[in-house]
């Protein structure tokens, strides 16, 4: 996030951006959250939930439920679908509801993606968030 970005905040409780949720068997799926502008052809100020699909972090990601103050509403194609199930696991680990906290017990963590120090690229993968580089600009 550059210095004039600023974070959306709805009433759902969630901020805008990219989540991480890494899974204690070593694998992850990223996540982004996003207020809709009020002038949106789709869902005008509707906050919505995209799983990242494909190897661009900043453009892959399908659209495949909405948030609300009461949780997750899936979009009828994606009901009962990994996705979906994908999708309540990170909104239950960001509230840390009692699944979520049984997820945490578990080894389940949420991480905000963040940018590379180096590139700015977006990073997604747990180890390159950590360590606030992606693996080309560690190798540098």
């Amino acid at each position: 996030m550059t210095a004039t970005e600023t974070k959306t905040f709805n009433t759902t409780g969630f901020f805008d951006g990219e989540y991480t949720v890494n899974s204690p068997k070593g694998g992850h799926r990223t996540f982004r959250i996003k207020t809709m502008g009020p002038d949106s052809r789709f869902a005008p100020q509707e906050q919505t939930v995209a799983i990242l699909v494909g190897s661009n972090n900043e453009e892959d990601y399908k659209s495949f439920a909405f948030l609300q103050e009461g949780g997750m509403r899936v979009y009828k194609k994606q009901i009962g679908t990994e996705t979906a199930k994908a999708g309540l696991v990170l909104v239950s680990l960001l509230r840390q509801d009692l699944l979520g906290q049984k997820l945490t017990e578990a080894g389940y963590t949420v991480l905000e993606s963040r940018r590379c120090y180096r590139c700015q690229r977006l990073l997604t993968d747990p180890v390159s968030i950590e360590a606030g580089m992606g693996p080309e600009c560690r190798s540098k």
